[in-house]
């Protein structure tokens, strides 16, 4: 039992892909299997004192969220904001219908880095104003993820060291969405049907990129992105996919027509909009 100390000794790092190379032999990933993977996974989030560096779940949370009403996965997330986790995944297999993911994830006040994929996100309303949510997060990506308008807007808001955020292939988009932060510098809409960004405050912004979702659209009709003339910062507008969120490069906008090398840039009222892309 000795080594049961020493792991505990070290912040954690949890992958629950690693599990599955210790299920027994003969046993696949059906409903043993997951079982096995979630009762080690309860296992390690009690014992380990945390804190947890890394915690990365793609192939439990389904189970957790079906099994006894979800009162599993609540329980792994009030595990994590009562030890504290600085960076977590939780990946829903993609189905027809969104999971609702527990407004206990809200509470987690230590998580620096966010990742979720095909959730329903809780409303913030659950949380003051004045409590502020993620206090520490410094990065934030929703992949097929159904978010409001309102939690869009408070999470920016009140998330004060918030400087990533990224909205990808989320097609329940609200079709207008305000951006409002004092810390944010990066801005991705990848996938989106969203027809008006407004930009009303954001004064560290550098980067923002576009990519709008066009199957069975006239992509010609673009969407709108209006920004205070004081904002200096790169636009992007590509139909071009990229692999990497935050740093791969790609056409800047041409101050001098308004609109992007790669397509067309759209915007609601020219004179109260300056991109200022760096020279």
């Amino acid at each position: 039992m000795r080594w049961r100390y020493i792991w505990a000794s070290f912040p954690l790092v949890l992958d629950d892909a690693d599990l599955l190379s210790d299920l027994p032999d003969g046993c696949d990933f059906g409903s043993t299997g997951r079982h096995t993977i979630t009762d080690a996974i309860s296992s390690i989030l009690t014992w380990h004192p945390g804190p947890f560096r890394f915690v990365r779940l793609i192939h439990s949370c389904s189970y957790a969220t079906t099994h006894n009403d979800g009162a599993l996965l609540k329980n792994w997330l009030g595990v994590l904001a009562r030890k504290g986790v600085e960076e977590l995944v939780l990946f829903h297999p993609l189905s027809n219908t969104s999971a609702a993911l527990p407004d206990i994830v809200l509470r987690i006040s230590s998580v620096r880095c966010l990742d979720l994929r095909n959730w329903n996100f809780p409303s913030t309303r659950i949380i003051c104003r004045d409590e502020g949510i993620f206090p520490n997060i410094l990065e934030l990506g929703l992949w097929h993820t159904d978010i409001g308008a309102a939690s869009i807007d408070h999470i920016l808001q009140y998330s004060p060291r918030l400087e990533r955020f990224a909205l990808i292939a989320s097609y329940n988009t609200p079709r207008s969405v305000l951006i409002r932060s004092r810390s944010l510098l990066c801005l991705l809409f990848w996938n989106y049907i969203a027809q008006e960004i407004h930009v009303l405050a954001a004064p560290r912004l550098k980067r923002i990129i576009l990519l709008p979702y066009s199957f069975g659209m006239n992509t010609a009709q673009g969407s709108s992105l209006a920004a205070p003339r004081s904002l200096r910062c790169s636009a992007i507008w590509t139909q071009e996919s990229t692999s990497s969120i935050f740093s791969t490069p790609l056409s800047r906008c041409n101050r001098a027509s308004k609109q992007s090398e790669a397509s067309n840039l759209y915007l609601t009222v020219d004179d109260i909009l300056y991109l200022n892309p760096p020279t």
